[in-house]
Formats: C-alpha cells, sequence, structure tokens
C-alpha cells in the first residue's frame, strides 16, 4: 500500500510514517521544506506521479489546548495546506485516493483555539472535496508517546519542567479529566482505519492530577528521581504504583523514555 502522508515532520505523522515502513508500506511523507511549502503544483506532481491509495493529513501547526500556543501562528491561513491539496485533488479526474484527516475526540465540547480552527479544516474538506475521493475524518485521544519533545502538551511540559528545577506547580482543576491513548495504538487504529479494517482503540481515561501523580510516582519510585510536583500548591504526596496495571506498565515505558532523553528538549 503506498501513503501519502502531510505533516511528515509533526510528532504523529513521522511516528506513523515509521510505522507504515516497519509493515512494508510505501511512504511519502511530505513537509514544508520538501514540498515548498505545499504547493499546488508540488502536490498535484507527487499525487499525478506517486498514485498513493490513501492519503492521511496530519498538517497543522500546533496540537494544544493552551490557547497561548497559537500566539505566534498566523491564523487567517492556517488552512493553505488543505485548499492546495483540495485544489490538486480536483484538477487530478483520474485520481480516486482516499483521504483521512486526522482530528481530535469531542471537538464540538472542547472550546478553545486548536479546536475552533480543527472544525474549520474538518468541514473545508466535507464542503470542497469531491466525491471522486472517499473521506473520512479519525478522531483521536490526547496521544502519549515516546518522542513527544512538544512543551505545549502536558506530559513533555511536565517532565522537562521537573527534570529542568525539581520541581512544579500545576494550577489546573483537580476534576478535569482527560481521554489518553499510547503512540503505538494510535498508529495500530489509524492504519487498520485506512484499511477499513474495524479496530477498537485501547484508550483510557484519568484526570490530568491523577495522570501526573502516577507520572510523579514513577519517577520517584521507579527511578529514584527526587522532586516536588504541587497541584494548586499542595504537595502531591507519591506512591509506588501497581506494576500490575497496563496503563502503569506503559507510563513506565514512557517515563523511561523521558530520563532517556531529558537532555533533547527544554521548556518552551
Amino acid at each position: 500500500m503506498k501513503y501519502l502522508i502531510l505533516g511528515g515532520r509533526s510528532y504523529l505523522g513521522k511516528s506513523f510514517s515509521q510505522y507504515l515502513k516497519k509493515n512494508n508500506n510505501q511512504v511519502i511523507a511530505l513537509n514544508e521544506e520538501n514540498s515548498n511549502f505545499y504547493s499546488t503544483n508540488l502536490l498535484k506532481e507527487v499525487i499525478n506521479n506517486e498514485n498513493p491509495q490513501k492519503i492521511v493529513d496530519f498538517k497543522f501547526p500546533i496540537v494544544s489546548s493552551n490557547n497561548d500556543a497559537f500566539n505566534n501562528i498566523d491564523l487567517e491561513n492556517i488552512l493553505n495546506t488543505q485548499e492546495r491539496l483540495i485544489e490538486s485533488l480536483n484538477q487530478l479526474p483520474d485520481n480516486n485516493s482516499d483521504l483521512y484527516l486526522i482530528s481530535t475526540l469531542n471537538i464540538s465540547k472542547r472550546e478553545n483555539i486548536y479546536t475552533q480552527y480543527k472544525k474549520k479544516q474538518e468541514d473545508y474538506y466535507k464542503n470542497h472535496l469531491s466525491e471522486k475521493n472517499k473521506f473520512k475524518i479519525l478522531r483521536l485521544e490526547t496521544v502519549l508517546g515516546e518522542g513527544d519533545v512538544s512543551t505545549n502538551r502536558l506530559v513533555p511540559y511536565f517532565f522537562s519542567k521537573v527534570f529542568e528545577n525539581k520541581k512544579l506547580n500545576l494550577n489546573i482543576n483537580s476534576r478535569r479529566k482527560g481521554e489518553y491513548i499510547f503512540i503505538k495504538e494510535c498508529n495500530n487504529f489509524i492504519f487498520n482505519s485506512s484499511i477499513d479494517k474495524t479496530y477498537k482503540k485501547n484508550a483510557f481515561t484519568l484526570t490530568y492530577k491523577n495522570l501526573i501523580f502516577r507520572l510523579s510516582s514513577i519517577l520517584e519510585y521507579e527511578y529514584n528521581f527526587y522532586h516536588k510536583v504541587f497541584w494548586n500548591n499542595q504537595k502531591i504526596i507519591t506512591k509506588e504504583v501497581d506494576k500490575t496495571d497496563k496503563t502503569n506498565q506503559s507510563l513506565i515505558e514512557l517515563t523511561n523514555w523521558y530520563i532517556k532523553n531529558k537532555e533533547s528538549f527544554k521548556v518552551g
């Protein structure tokens, strides 16, 4: 199977490209540099010459619920890539590539800049893409995994701060919940969805506080990394986690990656 990936240097795009190659699929991964900023002519040339069966769109400037992360983003032109892709596909009448847009879960229930513009992205595809190209939106939970160093997101931010200062205070509602999926499961879901195979995601829900409590406990009890985390100015009391719990097992693996790569990223 041949895949065209938009956003090939993003965390998810890069990880999925590697996943595809390991499973003997052909991959053309585009980014701003190798696509001349996703020019219409280059997109049309690549699609016409390579004729990918699947196009997966990961392209979005930042994945974050923090509105401040978008302060330096040109929001007026945020859909340029999608506009050029649709223009390219519509100029190729013989192309019938299937198109998959990576989006977020419960998009209508979340009010922030990220969900606002992801919704616009979804609507643009729905309203402008030709019927000859099958279109599907793949909705993801918050993805956790090795390699994510974007401190606009909670988990990389947590690790970067405790590695830098050995101290962190988070001011977030203690009851606020997040829905999560690990990167390996995310890749399995995207791939199986792209070949029309039913796949039940193994996702999980935790409060933000419980997630940070588990990661902080793992750092201290599994890796002897002593630090202090405060939640709304109250110190989190850590304890040894249940290692028979599958979520904890994956969180231990995740923590191990951050421990080994703690010099690779700094607080943004």
